[in-house]
């Protein structure tokens, strides 16, 4: 993503593919290029990183399918979650690129089994809760990745790597893209105007609602717009704090007051960072001092 930013657009339909069931959820992928193009591009590719795709388009959807494995093996739901995905030239140039992004198709309120009345849920999430797919006609989440990546103009020797093994060297490994990317159409984006900060029609979403600034001391819902527009870009204090959230952070953190990584120079990226203790060496005591040297 080039300067954090985003693009979530509206995706025609097309073709289905078989749907992906692990676990307690099934996820389908729903090819919209046309052809040719995209995930129908009929260029030969050699098979790479346990990727057996012929053809370059080949190799786009078995990538695909793979992150849409990983989720439903995370994910619990009885109803099947459907990704309208197309591959489109996205904004880019010789030194930066928007890689893709994924949002909900559509969010509800105050359906049958909403956990809290007043509150936006992904569309996905509403399935989930309420036990049944509460807009048949339309699919739950929006996928649009960039095709030129790679190419002269955007981001050149930078192109998507197709693997399944994380072996992507200088490349961008499509995989790791797409599961951040599915994770905002399931349920991790909130909906709040970014130039007002003003909550969607008025009302607070569910991953908003647990947005809290370390600096404020407050959440989201607790703040007036300006605050909001505040802690949105206040690096480093913005934090997740629901009860999942906390209850596993121990194993990451030692406190988010407790362990901290103070950088001094370059300028570019002095600050206070909340850090944790690695896995191996002995305790660090008071405190230590250096120059780090990247390994």
């Amino acid at each position: 993503m080039k300067n954090g930013r985003t693009i979530v657009a509206a995706l025609l339909l097309s073709a289905l593919l078989a749907p992906v069931t692990l676990a307690g959820a099934k996820i389908r992928i729903q090819n919209n290029d046309g052809p040719n193009e995209g995930f129908n591009d009929p260029a030969a590719a050699t098979p790479v990183g346990g990727n057996a795709g012929t053809t370059i388009g080949a190799q786009r959807l078995i990538a695909f399918q793979r992150a849409a494995e990983i989720w439903a093996g995370i994910l619990d739901s009885d109803v099947e979650i459907v990704i309208d995905a197309r591959f489109d030239p996205l904004e880019c140039d010789s030194t930066g690129a928007v890689l893709g992004s994924a949002g909900p198709r559509w969010i509800e309120s105050d359906f049958p089994g909403a956990p809290v009345a007043a509150t936006w849920y992904h569309g996905a999430l509403v399935n989930r809760l309420a036990g049944e797919d509460r807009d048949p006609t339309t699919n739950e989440i929006n996928a649009r990745f960039n095709v030129n990546l790679g190419q002269p103009n955007c981001l050149p020797n930078r192109g998507w790597y197709y693997g399944l093994d994380n072996n992507h060297g200088t490349q961008i490994d499509l995989i790791v893209v797409l599961l951040h990317e599915f994770g905002h159409g399931l349920g991790f984006s909130e909906f709040v105007d970014s130039d007002t900060g003003e909550f969607f029609d008025g009302q607070v979403d569910a991953y908003a609602s647990f947005l809290f600034d370390n600096t404020t001391g407050k959440r989201w819902s607790q703040m007036s717009n300006s605050e909001r527009l505040q802690s949105a870009v206040n690096d480093g204090q913005l934090v997740l704090d629901g009860p999942s959230v906390s209850a596993a952070s121990a194993a990451f953190f030692t406190g988010v007051n407790g362990t901290r990584l103070t950088v001094n120079d370059p300028p570019s990226i002095a600050k206070s960072y909340v850090a944790s203790r690695g896995t191996v060496g002995g305790p660090i005591g008071s405190g230590i001092s250096g120059t780090f040297i990247l390994a």
